[in-house]
C-alpha cells in the first residue's frame, strides 16, 4: 500500500511556516529592520544636533558686541590717543606750569586707559589700538582741552546706560577727564564750551509711592540695596561733618559751607525716600559721628577728604544700580539711581576741588 502524497503547507497555515516562505523571512527580518531603523534615526538626530550647535556657535561668534562693549572700545581708543597727545605736548615749548600739568594729564590718561582696557579681548584690543606715534603736527593745548572735554561728555552720557561695573568706570573716567580739561583750560586762560553735566544736578525730586506693608532686610553682598544704604549713611555723616566744620569758618567760607551742608541734607532726604519706597530700612538720626581732629583744626582739608569718600560711594552705586531705562523701581519718573549716582559723583568731585582737593585719574576708584 503506497503512502499518500505529502501535501504542501499553506503559507498562512497556523500550524507552522515553511522556512523558505515569505512569512518566515519577514519574521526573521523584523528585529533587524527595527534596529537598523533605530540606528539611522540616532545618526540623523546626532547630525541635526551637531549641525544646530555649529550654526548656533557661528551665530554667537558673528553677533555684534553689546553696546556697552562698543562704547568701551571707543573710549579706550580715544583715551589712548589723548594720552599720546598730552605726552607730545608736554615736551613742546609751553610754559613750565602747563608742561607739568600736561605731564600729569598724560599719566592720568594712561591709568584711565588701563581701566577701560581691563578685560578687553586681545583681538579686540589689537583691532581698535590707536597709533602710538606722535601726531604730526601735534595738536595745540586748546585742541587737547576741547578733545578731553568732548570725551568726558561722551563717557558721562554712556555711564547712564552702561551695563554692570562699566557704569562706574565710565563715570569715574568721565568725571576725571572733565576736570583735567578744566584744569588745562584754567592754566592756559581758555574758556571751554559749557558742559551739560556741570553744574551737577543735585535737585532730584523726592520720590513718593505706596506705603510698604513691611520692611525688608537688605540683600547681602554687593547689591544695590547695600550701595543705596551706604550712600544714605555717607550723606548723614557729611551733614554732621559740615555742621561741625562750618562753625569754625569765617565769611565767605561760612556761607559757602552752609550752602553745601543744605545740599547734603537734601541728598539724604532723597536717598532715605528711595530706601523707603524699596521697603528697606531708612537711615535714622544719630547723635553724632566720631570725626578726625582735622574737621576742627583744618576744616577745608577735612571736607575735601570727605567729598573724596563720597565719590567712592557714588561710584559703587553707579556700578550696582540699573542702567537708565532698566530701573523699574521707585525713581522711574523722577530719574534713576544711575542718574543720581553719576551726577552726585561729579558733584562730590567738584566740591572736593572747591575745598582744595585733587581729583585722581579715576574719580571714586582706588588704583
Amino acid at each position: 500500500m503506497s503512502n499518500p502524497p505529502s501535501q504542501p503547507v499553506p503559507e498562512n497555515s497556523p500550524s507552522g511556516a515553511n522556512p523558505g516562505s515569505k512569512a518566515a523571512r519577514s519574521s526573521r527580518k523584523g528585529p533587524v529592520a527595527f534596529l537598523r531603523g533605530l540606528f539611522f534615526l540616532l545618526v540623523i538626530s546626532a547630525l541635526v544636533v551637531g549641525l544646530g550647535t555649529v550654526i548656533s556657535d557661528h551665530e554667537e561668534e558673528t553677533a555684534s558686541p553689546p553696546q556697552t562693549e562698543l562704547h568701551r572700545q571707543e573710549a579706550w581708543k580715544t583715551t589712548n590717543t589723548l594720552a599720546t597727545y598730552a605726552a607730545a605736548l608736554s615736551s613742546s615749548s609751553v610754559p613750565a606750569k602747563t608742561q607739568q600739568l600736561l605731564q600729569q594729564t598724560a599719566k592720568d590718561l594712561s591709568v584711565q586707559s588701563a581701566a577701560l582696557g581691563d578685560g578687553l579681548a586681545p583681538s579686540t584690543a589689537e583691532a581698535t589700538a590707536p597709533t602710538t606715534s606722535s601726531p604730526t603736527p601735534p595738536p595745540t593745548v586748546a585742541e587737547l582741552q576741547h578733545a578731553l572735554s568732548a570725551s568726558a561728555e561722551t563717557l558721562l552720557t554712556h555711564a547712564l546706560t552702561a551695563d554692570h561695573a562699566m557704569g562706574r568706570v565710565f563715570a569715574a573716567v568721565g568725571t576725571s577727564q572733565q576736570f583735567q580739561a578744566k584744569d588745562l583750560a584754567a592754566a592756559a586762560g581758555v574758556v571751554l564750551p559749557p558742559s551739560k553735566f556741570l553744574p551737577a544736578n543735585v535737585d532730584f525730586p523726592t520720590p513718593a509711592g505706596p506705603e510698604c506693608s513691611s520692611t525688608l532686610e537688605p540683600r547681602p553682598g554687593a547689591t544695590v540695596d547695600a550701595a543705596l544704604h551706604a550712600a544714605a549713611l555717607g550723606e548723614q555723616k557729611a551733614s554732621y561733618a559740615y555742621q561741625v566744620s562750618t562753625a569754625r569758618m569765617s565769611e565767605p567760607r561760612f556761607s559757602q559751607s552752609a550752602d553745601l551742608l543744605a545740599r547734603h541734607q537734601d541728598k539724604l532726604v532723597v536717598l532715605n525716600a528711595e530706601l523707603k519706597l524699596r521697603c528697606l530700612p531708612q537711615v535714622t538720626p544719630v547723635a553724632g559721628f566720631i570725626l578726625d581732629s582735622t574737621f576742627t583744626a583744618h576744616p577745608e582739608t577735612a571736607l575735601a577728604g570727605l567729598e573724596a569718600e563720597l565719590e567712592t560711594i557714588y561710584a559703587d552705586l553707579a556700578a550696582l544700580s540699573a542702567p537708565r531705562g532698566q530701573d523699574t523701581t521707585a525713581l522711574v519718573a523722577n530719574g534713576t539711581l544711575r542718574e543720581i549716582s553719576v551726577s552726585w559723583l561729579l558733584d562730590s568731585a567738584q566740591t572736593q576741588k572747591f575745598w582744595g582737593g585733587t581729583v585722581g585719574a579715576l574719580a571714586g576708584i582706588a588704583h
